[in-house]
């Protein structure tokens, strides 16, 4: 429910703090005076734009109110959001400054206002002749239809579902099966060629590598004997001999100092470096050694490497990459399935599956024949009770394709007159028809769970007399469990408020303000005499008035 309300700058109001109260909660007010102005301080809590009611020109505008959840969606989707306190409170605030953007704040948090609509189909209602959006959408016709059938009639809900999720995921099971199968068998001879090439070949990871190290090597072989002459030839010819130099270097040295340690010292270095360079000429000479080429060596190398090339580009970029393929595509070929038995067995749990979706489904199109009539019957007896006497309301139920909420296209039908053929709700009713229709709808539904927050305007439209008294009644009883807002002109109805506002309008000849007070007990009968003869000071009219509000808090007892 709504507990406390802040307006400010919204329409003619300057500025305006309510704490409301739960129970019905009516407004009234002269003809003019801007009683819509809180039930669209009400749409605005619910994302609709502030433009569409009017901005102050001078201060902007700004709606806040404190929301007490009491919908377990909207706590959790106010939980995923981190803007729920400890109390099960909500603060949602929308600003809409002269200049910049507006803001929308739920919790103290900045939100899209699209959020807001999105929790509103949960806790909200709003009956008028440019709203009811719940109650006009064909998916809540069905969900109301399947609520008012109880307990058992929503297992029969569930359990359609249920075979309907089963049948789905084998079908799903099924296409999927069925394309690989004939992706495989399109491409089965290929990938057992490749299998067994690549087995043939008996790969090791980073051999081609070293095949193209040593195709390199080969190829330049003349390159490299002239390399290896060379290098050899300048460290030992017939002019230059390095080994035969430090050797006789160090002879010369040890002959002349034969005692002296620095001597000894660089004697012992040139012995080493002279082994050095015999090994180093000896790896050289080596490497010409091993430069006889075997041509067939070769041929065989480079049909080897074209190979390993070829694989390495399907199914790279490493040989590894090649190995995990052969292990993941031989796993695969022991799937394929060449004679379709196992798309056969899933055909069968296909057609099996379908069999039982099909049964629950007409079970439970069946179900909802008999809620239907059930249904069609209550609200129409409770909206003839509201000034309506020749309406008909009837649950429309026709056979469509078979989805999660079984096989019937639901629709709730309406005329309001005699020799009118029915049509569905959105179009039949006029705007006080209309909320009258919602309101019965709302105190059919009331035991099966609705929004804890409902809001009727023109619900009094065309009503007088004891019809007042019957839409009181209802509201009362609709306000049992949850807060109603009602804009109205009737006495009888505000009579049976729980809290009272009144609305006014007040002008010094430059500017306009409308004013909203909570009326305290002598406050109401006043208003309600006024409401009655439209005079506040009539003693018979006081007299009315006092008696009214007598009837309406006995009824009221009775009701709840």
């Amino acid at each position: 429910m709504i507990d406390e309300l802040s307006i400010e700058g919204l329409g003619l109001i300057d500025s305006v703090s309510l704490n409301l109260q739960p129970g019905l909660v009516v407004v009234s007010g002269e003809t003019g005076a801007g009683k819509t102005l809180l039930l669209d301080a009400v749409r605005v809590l619910a994302g609709q734009k502030a433009g569409a009611v009017g901005v102050n020109a001078e201060i902007g505008a700004s709606v806040e109110a404190t929301l007490i959840v009491k919908h377990q969606s909207v706590s959790d989707r106010l939980d995923e959001l981190g803007c729920l306190t400890d109390d099960e409170a909500v603060t949602i605030s929308r600003q809409f400054p002269l200049t910049g953007r507006a803001k929308t704040l739920l919790g103290g948090k900045s939100v899209p206002s699209g959020v807001l609509a999105e929790i509103a189909q949960d806790w909200l209602a709003i009956h008028g002749q440019h709203d009811s959006y719940r109650l006009l959408k064909s998916s809540t016709h069905r969900e109301l239809l399947d609520r008012f059938g109880g307990v058992d009639h929503e297992e029969l809900v569930r359990q359609h579902r249920s075979n309907f999720k089963s049948w789905k995921k084998l079908v799903e099971e099924l296409e999927t099966l069925t394309a690989q199968r004939e992706q495989l068998l399109l491409s089965a001879d290929a990938i057992r060629a490749d299998v067994a090439l690549c087995e043939s070949l008996n790969l090791q990871p980073g051999e081609d590598r070293e095949i193209a190290k040593t195709i390199d090597r080969m190829s330049r072989v003349e390159q490299v004997r002239s390399a290896v002459a060379s290098a050899v030839y300048s460290l030992s010819n017939d002019e230059v001999d390095v080994v035969s130099a430090l050797s006789s270097s160090a002879k010369v040295l040890e002959h002349a100092l034969p005692q002296d340690e620095t001597v000894l010292e660089i004697v012992a270095k040139l012995d080493a470096l002279k082994l050095e360079v015999s090994s180093v000429l000896g790896d050289i000479e080596a490497i010409g050694e091993g430069l006889d080429i075997d041509p067939d060596e070769l041929d065989a190398l480079m049909l080897r490497q074209r190979q390993l090339r070829s694989l390495l580009l399907r199914h790279g970029p490493e040989i590894t990459d090649v190995l995990e393929w052969v292990q993941s595509s031989k796993r695969n070929l022991e799937l394929i399935d060449p004679d379709g038995s196992a798309l056969k067995a899933l055909q069968i749990q296909v057609d099996d599956a379908s069999s039982v979706m099909k049964a629950s489904a007409q079970q439970l199109s069946v179900a909802r024949a008999k809620v239907g009539s059930a249904l069609s019957s209550a609200v129409e007896s409770e909206v003839q009770g509201l000034a309506l006497p020749h309406a008909i309301f009837q649950v429309s139920l026709e056979q469509s394709d078979i989805s999660e909420f079984g096989q019937d296209k639901i629709e709730f039908m309406f005329t309001a007159n005699p020799g009118i053929r029915l049509q569905p709700i959105a179009q039949a009713a006029s705007g006080g028809e209309l909320s009258r229709l919602m309101l019965a709808l709302e105190v059919t539904m009331s035991d099966y769970s609705s929004p804890s927050v409902m809001v009727f305007d023109e619900v009094d439209a065309g009503v007088a007399g004891a019809a007042a008294i019957s839409v009181a009644e209802r509201l009362a009883k609709l306000s049992r469990d949850r807060q109603v807002l009602v804009v109205t002109h009737l006495p009888q109805i505000a009579a049976f408020a729980d809290q009272h506002l009144n609305v006014s309008k007040s002008s010094d000849g430059i500017n306009t303000q409308t004013h909203v007070i909570e009326l305290q007990s002598s406050q109401r009968v006043n208003e309600i005499a006024r409401m009655l003869a439209g005079l506040e000071d009539s003693d018979t009219a006081l007299a009315h008035a006092t008696e009214l509000l007598s009837l309406a808090a006995s009824t009221k007892e009775n009701i709840r």
